[in-house]
């Protein structure tokens, strides 16, 4: 879940905790046994520890702007019905019948999963419960806002899920969920019928391959949306560009080009200009004669060579304001200018360097570090139990 956080993962952690909680209670009322619960705590904070260093500034920001969710937010059983059935499963399939492209709703389990994982649930009722449980929580998460009261509008209660969307991606999940009861269900057969039932599973699972593969490998094409098929000129320097590369980002960055709207569901306020603008100055610039010189660019560290000539001046970035860029090298400290990065230049010739320090990406590293020396400590005193109790 760390690497998933880290990686800039929201919706699979998210669908994960929920997954760990639901196994944990119903393992925990099962068996009559708070250790299932215990175990779910900390698998929880060690996941948040380790992840701490991305996990806070996402949350911050997530904070600063949270998605809208509303009523919209919901999916209607004959949708789902075909995101789990229909044979046809093509991304930009028409007429899905959803808000989104079919893309948000595919999940396709065929007939023999279905048929399997019913029965392992059947064959297995105290096994199964579990995933029994957790597959139902997710169908109905998937519907979405259907009720006042329904599970969807409950989990935007908590603090980590206020921002979720689009419902139907808890369908994702629910395949697993599928998966491990279809697992009960080969047991089943295998101890039911012994020789024959293995010829039954592996043509069951030959049967399911086989359609899961005609189903779903057509979408293969669109692993990159046809973006490396029409590619975006190359740019002679790094540049931002508006609205033309909401949806090609990947293009756009192998031109070397920047998008100021990156298909963003929020209320984030973007100043900076794309050079397709009308208002685009450039990338930066000074508001009085002179010149500047880009001479690095990275995400989080700028570097100028400014001529601002006789006088002083003011270096603007085309670069939304954020409060945690600071001045290393150079005179003054960058302010807003309008939305955009803009910081104090004196006469002359010099070198500013500016660089981007979030605290809570300090913080986060912090508590990431301290998390992974427990995780040591709690590794080294096992190894050392079985030594201290006189088992070699």
């Amino acid at each position: 879940m760390a690497l998933t956080i880290g990686e800039g993962g929201v919706y699979q952690v998210l669908q994960a905790l929920v997954l760990a909680a639901l196994l944990g209670l119903t393992l925990s009322v099962l068996y009559r046994s708070y250790w299932p619960i215990t175990a779910i705590v900390i698998f929880a904070a060690f996941s948040a520890g380790f992840a701490a260093f991305k996990l806070l500034p996402d949350y911050g920001m997530m904070h600063t702007y949270p998605r809208p969710w509303g009523p919209f937010d919901r999916t209607s059983f004959r949708l789902i019905c075909t995101a789990l059935f229909s044979r046809v499963q093509d991304l930009m399939r028409e007429r899905s019948g959803g808000q989104f492209g079919f893309w948000e709703y595919g999940a396709y389990i065929g007939p023999f999963a279905a048929v399997l994982s019913l029965f392992g649930a059947v064959k297995y009722p105290r096994g199964a419960a579990p995933w029994l449980v957790a597959g139902v929580v997710f169908l109905a998460l998937a519907a979405g806002h259907n009720t006042r009261h329904s599970l969807w509008n409950l989990l935007h209660e908590l603090p980590i899920f206020s921002s979720s969307r689009v419902p139907s991606r808890f369908l994702i999940p629910f395949t697993l969920a599928v998966g491990v009861l279809a697992s009960f269900g080969s047991e089943a057969i295998l101890k039911r019928f012994k020789t024959w039932g293995v010829y039954v599973v592996c043509l069951t699972l030959c049967a399911m391959l086989v359609d899961f593969w005609q189903v779903s490998v057509s979408n293969l094409r669109y692993v990159v949306s046809g973006e490396l098929h029409n590619p975006v000129a190359a740019s002679s320097s790094f540049r931002q560009v508006r609205d033309q590369s909401d949806n090609r980002m990947l293009a756009a960055s192998l031109a070397d080009e920047g998008s100021t709207y990156c298909y963003e569901y929020t209320g984030i306020r973007t100043p900076a200009a794309g050079f397709n603008e009308a208002t685009y100055r450039g990338e930066q610039y000074l508001l009085d004669p002179g010149t500047v010189t880009l001479k690095r660019w990275t995400p989080n560290r700028l570097e100028y060579a400014v001529d601002a000539g006789a006088a002083s001046s003011v270096m603007v970035i085309n670069q939304n304001y954020d409060p945690s860029w600071r001045v290393m090298s150079g005179h003054g400290q960058i302010f807003s200018y309008g939305g955009l990065l803009a910081v104090p230049v004196p006469a002359g010739k010099s070198q500013i360097v500016l660089q981007y320090i979030s605290m809570a990406v300090i913080v986060g590293a912090i508590i990431s570090m301290l998390t992974a020396l427990a995780a040591f400590m709690l590794f080294r005193w096992e190894s050392w139990q079985p030594l201290r109790d006189g088992n070699f």
